[in-house]
């Protein structure tokens, strides 16, 4: 076999693996139409009543001419134009309702697949996220289910009603002359030859731009988030000029369909005339030889028409149908990815702790192959305060996403109650847990929306006893809308002790049956706010188990034991003053931040 027969071989391969994957693509979206069948067989019936009246029309014409105008007629011709006009007026009433009815289906059918991806995306671990840019899964759910809506509201109705039409058209031509049909026929081939062509150039055109414009999207997510950090930097030049190569490389992909498509639809146009041209000449003579009627030839053209008309909408189509495609593929791969937290078939009921949260030979990488943690064990009990301390990479905040699993263990065990942590329901998991981290995420929304987080059965009374139990009370009620607040993206005009004290109330207000865990909780709060959560903080720790992972040793000094860890093990427990006297890690670590500090 030669090089060049190889590489046919090879395309032709890969085309039916492609095709197998369309028609799979296409059974999973289908299962979304199910669900909508009844409305949808009223559309299909319509559909079926629109075609027909389409069908009809040439054949009034014909009638028009032949009995009213070729016989003189002037009733006949007269009946024969009203009739026509019920039929148009008719087609257009029915279209109507038909297109609204479709696309209301077709809305309804994005949201659910929208819902679906959305409650899979909530579902996935964090791992996925740690290697999935936030653009990337924006484009996913916004541009790839747009052309997929597109593609339900517009092309599959629109591919339907074409096909109906079709049908009628060439039934309708068959009865009127099968030769003449025949001769007009001659050309189509040439309109699927075309067709195949541009499909397998226009395939790969579409998967390029779904590619880059998920690039272009994460590009401007991470450069606006990071638009601080890129003018503080003078890198806004650097910055353009990547964004130019990208939306260079989206424009090219653009362009290239484009330039195929203005190609494809005029040699569509040249098969049509091709057809009319044949009709012309060989329908003319039939009428020559008055084998034919005029009103037949004219509405045997008419019919010729209308069939290159379905004929180039359908190529049209199927372009959306490619680029739904493309979208779908995108789409589907993110909801068949199974980096998800399995949830045990029967969970443990979890009410509150009643003992201890254990850590039994932890050993744990976000990369199996580098673990952060190394066969780490402790024990924390019922009411206790314990601080973990340790420099940066240490696996301090590995321990907090262990304990509220966004990531499995890879060796070794965590224990609630003697119960391992993966015989509960994470949800029921998680909902017991507190936690304040020093990274404090706001939504767009009220004040009041971002202590309760949605949850209604934290009533607005609760809210605010929470806000004043942490001294957050001070700063809300101030501004002008008090609880009712509007905050941006991100509580953008909030001082990051602001975000820390409304962190705080969020947590009381869930009020955390089994911990509250603490991640460098106070670390971007100065002195001053520091003392005035300080009261608070005691008293929401009263009689409450907590984790506190602190770089500030000084704030960790009344727990009841402290773990130091390093390189991703435990290397000291004990007191503040058991690990002073041990003058070990801990010593060091408090002697270098002593040191340190001013005066």
């Amino acid at each position: 076999m030669s090089s060049a027969d190889l590489d046919y071989a090879l395309e032709r391969a890969q085309e039916k693996v492609k095709l197998r994957q369309d028609y799979r693509i296409l059974f999973r979206l289908f299962h979304y139409i199910l669900n909508y069948r009844a409305k949808l067989s009223v559309a299909f019936v319509l559909i079926m009543v629109i075609g027909y009246l389409g069908a009809i029309a040439p054949k009034i014409s014909a009638l028009a001419i032949d009995r009213g105008i070729g016989e003189k007629n002037y009733d006949t011709l007269k009946s024969m134009a009203f009739l026509y006009l019920l039929v148009v007026a008719g087609t257009g009433i029915i279209s109507y309702f038909q297109q609204l009815l479709i696309t209301r289906v077709g809305q309804k059918i994005m949201q659910d697949l929208t819902m679906d991806l959305f409650r899979h995306c909530q579902r996935l671990s964090l791992s996925f996220y740690n290697k999935t840019p936030v653009g990337v899964l924006v484009t996913r759910l916004t541009n790839d289910i747009q052309s997929l809506q597109e593609m339900f509201t517009s092309g599959l109705v629109a591919t339907l009603s074409d096909v109906v039409l079709l049908f009628y058209v060439l039934f309708n031509m068959f009865k009127m002359d099968v030769q003449l049909t025949v001769v007009a026929a001659l050309a189509l081939p040439l309109v699927f030859l075309s067709t195949s062509f541009f499909r397998r150039a226009i395939r790969k055109t579409y998967d390029q731009i779904r590619v880059r414009i998920a690039k272009v999207n994460a590009f401007l997510n991470e450069h606006i988030t990071g638009m601080r950090v890129v003018q503080l930097q003078n890198a806004e030049g650097e910055s353009a000029e990547e964004f130019s190569i990208l939306s260079v490389d989206l424009c090219d992909a653009w362009l290239k369909t484009v330039t195929y498509m203005a190609l494809y639809f005029p040699f569509v146009s040249l098969v049509g005339g091709i057809m009319t041209a044949a009709v012309l000449w060989y329908g003319g003579g039939q009428v020559v030889k008055e084998r034919f009627t005029y009103g037949n030839l004219v509405a045997f053209i008419q019919y010729v028409g209308m069939l290159m008309m379905p004929i180039r909408r359908l190529s049209d189509k199927y372009n959306i149908f490619l680029s739904a495609v493309a979208s779908a593929q995108k789409v589907f791969g993110v909801m068949d990815n199974r980096e998800i937290i399995p949830e045990p078939e029967n969970p443990v009921p979890l009410h509150e702790l009643q003992n201890s949260v254990e850590f039994r030979n932890v050993t744990f990488g976000y990369n199996p192959s580098e673990p952060v943690l190394k066969n780490v064990s402790f024990r924390i009990a019922k009411n206790e305060r314990i601080a973990i301390v340790g420099a940066t990479g240490a696996g301090k905040t590995t321990i907090i996403n262990l304990l509220y699993r966004y990531y499995d263990v890879d060796a070794g065990e965590i224990l609630i109650d003697g119960r391992r942590i993966k015989d509960f329901s994470t949800r029921e998991l998680r909902r017991h847990f507190g936690l304040v981290q020093q990274e404090v995420f706001l939504f767009s929304g009220t004040i009041l929306d971002n202590i309760r987080l949605g949850d209604e059965s934290i009533s607005p009374e609760q809210v605010r006893a929470a806000a004043r139990l942490v001294k957050a009370d001070k700063f809300i009620e101030k501004l002008p809308e008090a609880y009712n607040a509007k905050l941006g993206e991100r509580g953008t005009g909030l001082s990051t002790g602001e975000k820390q004290l409304l962190a705080f109330a969020r947590t009381v207000a869930m009020n955390p049956k089994i911990m509250l865990v603490l991640d460098e909780a106070t670390s971007n709060i100065d002195s001053h706010t520091e003392r005035l959560i300080q009261e608070g903080l005691e008293h929401l720790l009263r009689d409450r188990t907590a984790l506190i992972i602190a770089h500030r040793l000084s704030t960790i000094r009344a727990a009841d034991r402290i773990i130091v860890m390093h390189k991703g093990e435990v290397r000291e427990i004990g007191t503040h003053p058991e690990l002073i006297r041990k003058r070990g890690l801990y010593y060091s670590l408090y002697r270098l931040q002593f040191d340190m500090m001013p005066g």
